[in-house]
């Protein structure tokens, strides 16, 4: 606006420069449409956003405790919604189209965490709700405007959670199938964990080496296995042999001891060179079980406790 030289008053009334008055003033109002947006357009977004935030109520979410898991939820949901409120302090909360456009990144992103553990196995859900926090932090911790590396920080910290996500995921896996003194395993987990759980600032490089850790992982433990349901089967069932028989190498490979079932040789796996087997009756020490073919707790030739391999509907006997 042009202003009084003298006392720097702004000048909107004069005859001789109202023309140039209106033209300026004219210039300003634009300029303050684009930066504070339309407010029509304004309250609309204000109104959905309000509406996308009330399916994230805390008492929506008792089934996954996370609240109970991680009580900042609570502290960044109190914030984002008195951000959106009509009237603050008894004064109008009037929001720009910069204002909601931060405010829908946030709420956004807020509810892609809850879905990734909406999503999860339960047996993970704990551990994951824990690690809420640090996403939270992201969130909970802007204000108004958000420049675009602020943006890319909160998207990749999603990124890190649902990587989390998966890892915990694969570690369930490994506990259910007992692979968790394979060595490739092992390292692979630690080194992923390692990048996930550190305090630093997550990167888009990062994030390819934990892909890459993951995808081993879960090669890995398809790596006994890699077969469908109905083929596993199919292929127990041509065997013929009872539960317990049933073995894997130290790189999880399946292989069958037949007759008693107690290792009596030495051999060779055909998938990896690893020696497989064993001498009277014992098996190597590197060699485990392969529950994940028949469901058996126990080896066949075992003490007699695991006689609970056996079902009644297995026993024959001779006329």
């Amino acid at each position: 606006m042009k202003v009084c030289p003298f006392c720097k008053t702004p000048i909107t009334k004069t005859q001789r420069y109202t023309n140039l008055i209106k033209a300026v003033y004219q210039d300003v109002c634009k300029v303050k449409a684009k930066v504070f947006g339309d407010m029509k357009d304004i309250e609309a977004s204000r109104g959905h956003l309000q509406q996308q935030l009330a399916n994230l109520r805390p008492e929506l979410l008792v089934r996954y405790g996370i609240v109970k898991d991680c009580p900042m939820y609570l502290e960044v949901y109190n914030k984002l919604t008195n951000d959106l409120q009509p009237v603050r302090r008894n004064r109008r909360n009037i929001l720009s189209i910069v204002d909601t456009s931060s405010l829908k990144i946030q709420i956004d992103i807020l509810t892609e965490l809850l879905e990734e553990v909406k999503k999860a196995n339960p047996n993970i859900i704990s551990k994951l709700n824990s690690r809420l926090q640090v996403p939270l932090t992201a969130i909970g911790r802007r204000q108004g405007k958000m420049t675009n590396q602020e943006v890319e920080d909160i998207n990749l910290e999603l990124l890190r959670f649902q990587r989390l996500s998966q890892l915990l995921t694969l570690d369930d896996m490994i506990i259910v199938k007992g692979r968790a003194n394979d060595s490739s395993i092992k390292n692979n987990y630690i080194s992923a964990q390692k990048i996930l759980y550190s305090v630093r600032k997550y990167s888009r490089e990062q994030d390819g080496d934990v892909k890459t850790l993951l995808e081993n992982l879960n090669k890995s433990l398809k790596g006994g296995l890699n077969i469908s349901e109905k083929e596993r089967k199919e292929i127990v069932s041509a065997i013929g042999v009872t539960p317990g028989h049933w073995f894997k190498c130290p790189n999880g490979h399946i292989y069958v001891i037949t007759e008693c079932g107690g290792a009596m040789e030495k051999g060779t796996c055909n998938e990896c060179g690893e020696t497989i087997g064993g001498q009277q009756h014992t098996l190597l020490e590197t060699n485990r079980l392969a529950s994940e073919m028949d469901g058996s707790r126990f080896a066949a030739w075992s003490n007699d406790q695991n006689m609970a391999n056996y079902d009644l509907r297995h026993l024959q006997f001779d006329d």
